[in-house]
């Protein structure tokens, strides 16, 4: 809808002044859409890019996510497989503020990709939705340490514990390891089968 980088919006929890950064388009703040597609990437030809511009990427369109989408709506998010500690946070971020979260992975394109999309169904009706003004203080919060922190204010990766405000690993692997697995199960047989045929394929040729 817009033609424009997704980082370099005032994406923070207030207004800060820097010429980079664009006001967010009304509908964005306002939460009018009932279905929110989040898969934005890099450009392999953006020189402009900066080594951790893909953290900032994945915390902005988590932000723009939670603020675009309307009560009882749903977000679509590509995201990396549940097994990695971002993925499980967002999963349990989804899980608790929504009424059903659902994954899938295609069975043909990128099926042999460490990717899937989380599905949120009825964003706001989760039995934590009163956390979500905090939450989205919080990243709001982590988006600008992500692009104003670092030892030189230009930016960082985005280190374990900055998602803690989520749910701690040790939390997710002592209390959600079970509901995780079951989650993921059927995309880990997806991308399995998938690779299979890959190499298969690859050894006959």
């Amino acid at each position: 809808m817009f033609n424009t980088n997704l980082t370099y919006y005032q994406l923070g929890p207030t207004v800060i002044d820097n010429g980079r950064l664009q006001t967010l388009p009304f509908d964005i703040i306002g939460g009018c859409f009932d279905v929110v597609l989040l898969d934005g990437h890099q450009l392999r030809t953006q020189t402009s890019a900066l080594p951790w511009d893909n953290d900032r990427l994945l915390i902005s369109q988590l932000i723009l996510g939670m603020q675009s989408v309307k009560h009882g709506g749903t977000i679509i998010m590509k995201l990396p497989m549940p097994h990695k500690p971002v993925s499980a946070r967002i999963l349990h971020l989804f899980d608790t503020t929504s009424y059903r979260t659902l994954c899938w992975k295609p069975n043909i394109m990128h099926a042999n990709r460490g990717t899937f999309y989380a599905v949120a169904k009825g964003v706001g009706r989760g039995r934590g939705k009163h956390k979500i003004p905090i939450i989205l203080e919080a990243l709001k919060a982590l988006w600008v340490s992500l692009t104003f922190g670092g030892e030189e204010g230009s930016g960082r990766y985005m280190v374990p514990d900055d998602l803690d405000f989520l749910i701690s690993m040790d939390d997710l692997v002592s209390y959600r390891l079970d509901w995780l697995t079951k989650l993921g199960t059927p995309l880990w047989r997806v991308q399995k089968t998938a690779l299979e045929k890959f190499y298969v394929g690859k050894r006959i040729k």
